[in-house]
């Protein structure tokens, strides 16, 4: 029995995209790390009350592949179950003398509706008492001069492009730029001290980037045309990077409009799915 048509046409687009960034970009570096599979994921789900909360950073995923690279980096890893949240992952990352406790939570793809980021974020803030979120996945390069394959983008300003006035005789475009906080914009300017990225021959490999000054377009497309690129480049001429179909603009502007102790950074790993790195 053949798979349905949706299904098929869903395959064919992911494999289109993929071939399309390899062309464009190269292949990707390989890991000196191996990211496990799902089926590695532990099974026991320990009990509620036996999680460290308050947490000190909720890491919130999409796909497959940032949630799997996310959990390579998480140490004495175990899993459990709250009815609000579902399924969340606990463990400590960083140096064994300074570790940091670590969240980390799956969402439905894009930033609105049931189990996707934004409702998850809000269901998950009061229970896990986070001190910082980040927002890890990948994204597709705008400039290939300026950015290639396992280089690493922070976001220090979020751009949504997708919002426009349309008039008789033209169109105004009316992107919201959206700059991460002051705290976190101090921090992220020192994000590449002493960070080695994790390659199997960094000798042969080219010298992967942490660019710290990005700018990242959201919105709903899944860009994998030349003649869009370059148009949204022309548009928005310092931006480096371009969500996939996220929109992560409403998760922004949720924290500043609380005015939370919650400093959200988009960090996007320009990989493909197959490879993505994570840096934390």
């Amino acid at each position: 029995m053949g798979l349905p048509s949706s299904v098929c046409k869903i395959m064919s687009e992911e494999e289109d995209f993929e071939q399309n960034l390899s062309h464009n970009y190269g292949n990707p570096p390989e890991l000196s790390i191996t990211i496990p599979e799902l089926s590695d994921l532990p099974q026991t789900i320990a009990p509620w009350k036996s999680v460290k909360i308050p947490t000190d950073v909720l890491l919130v995923t999409a796909k497959d592949c940032e949630f799997l690279s996310c959990f390579a980096f998480l140490r004495n890893g175990c899993k459990s179950y709250n009815r609000g949240l579902g399924i969340v992952y606990f463990g400590d990352m960083g140096d064994v003398k300074d570790k940091v406790n670590v969240s980390l939570l799956r969402c439905s793809e894009g930033a609105a509706g049931p189990g996707a980021a934004l409702s998850k974020v809000k269901t998950a803030i009061p229970i896990l008492q986070p001190k910082a979120l980040f927002c890890v996945g990948f994204c597709g390069g705008l400039s290939y001069e300026k950015v290639k394959l396992g280089d690493v983008v922070i976001s220090a300003k979020l751009t949504t492009y997708a919002h426009k006035k349309v008039m008789n005789d033209r169109e105004q475009h009316r992107g919201i730029i959206t700059p991460v906080s002051r705290d976190f914009a101090d921090l992220i300017n020192h994000a590449a001290d002493g960070w080695k990225a994790p390659l199997a021959n960094p000798e042969v490999n080219e010298k992967i980037e942490v660019h710290r000054d990005g700018e990242i377009l959201s919105g709903p497309e899944l860009v994998n045309s030349e003649w869009r690129r370059d148009e949204l480049l022309e548009r928005y001429r310092e931006a480096i990077a371009i969500e996939m179909e996220g929109e992560g603009r409403d998760l922004f502007l949720y924290f500043q409009k609380f005015k939370m102790a919650l400093n959200p950074i988009y960090g996007f790993f320009l990989t493909l799915p197959k490879t993505c790195m994570l840096s934390c």
